[in-house]
């Protein structure tokens, strides 16, 4: 009997990035990996962004009609989903609930509703290669990792060819220390975990933050990991950004801060 290939769920946070974001939808569509759901998680209240991409989806599956939680399962095949929902984001404000809308509150939204046992991450304008998560789930489960990153390309505006950009010096308990004293340079597109190995963790990414949220995301998940944090030299992902690069390390250092204060699992 063929072995079932574990699901991954696939979260995209957008807003007002429609233009850009069917691009990265068509990625995860050209995967030949074939047990996976995209959750498309839109970090506004706007109805406009959510039609617009229902209406584009509808392409994929016409029987979809839009639930009364403003949300959307289109099947794709019988082990490939798209989900299409708002951020429903909610942090207590002095006797009321305020609506929280950001990046990291968004990938923490599509986590809650995900289902799969790997949990990875496309940012609404980048690209997977089309072997990204069959590459990457093999690497992990033959090797027995908890999370793995890969190294990838960076498209600058106004530049022909991309650069390369290795992340090889990120790995094991090398993570940690690195993000500690001088900028990380994983990108989020291309970070995959395990959840199986991380359920007692209920908010990876911080809504606190504004900036370097990713990087106190990483910091959680290397602190549980250990050595169990593989690296791939290939270039599985194109970063059509400069954001990845743009920390400091003061920035760094203060997600390490943050980290070890209020979580008390990064010292």
């Amino acid at each position: 009997m063929r072995e079932l290939l574990p699901k991954v769920s696939v979260i995209i946070p957008t807003k007002n990035r429609f233009e850009l974001l069917y691009r990265a939808i068509e990625s995860v569509l050209a995967q030949t990996y074939q047990n996976w759901e995209l959750i498309i998680v839109i970090d506004s209240k706007s109805q406009i962004e959510l039609q617009t991409i229902l209406n584009y989806c509808r392409k994929l599956d016409p029987t979809c009609v839009l639930s009364h939680e403003n949300t959307a399962l289109f099947k794709i095949s019988r082990t490939t989903s798209v989900h299409v929902m708002q951020n429903k984001t909610f942090s207590p404000e002095g006797d009321s609930l305020k609506e929280i809308y950001s990046a990291a509150s968004a990938r923490n939204f599509g986590i809650y509703h995900s289902s799969g046992r790997f949990v990875a991450f496309l940012d609404s304008d980048d690209t997977w290669s089309p072997s990204k998560l069959e590459i990457q789930v093999n690497f992990m489960r033959e090797s027995g990792l908890w999370v793995s990153h890969s190294d990838y390309l960076l498209k600058k505006a106004g530049l022909p060819e991309p650069e390369y950009i290795s992340t090889a010096q990120m790995t094991g308990r090398k993570v940690s220390q690195r993000i500690a004293f001088r900028e990380c340079t994983i990108a989020t597109p291309t970070v995959m975990y395990d959840r199986l190995n991380f359920s007692h963790l209920t908010e990876l990414f911080p809504p606190q933050l504004d900036l370097n949220e990713d990087t106190v995301a990483w910091l959680r998940l290397a602190a549980y990991s250990k050595e169990n944090w593989g690296h791939l030299a290939k270039p599985l992902t194109t970063v059509y950004s400069i954001r990845i690069l743009q920390g400091t390390k003061s920035l760094a250092k203060k997600a390490w801060r943050y980290c070890s204060a209020k979580l008390a699992i990064c010292v």
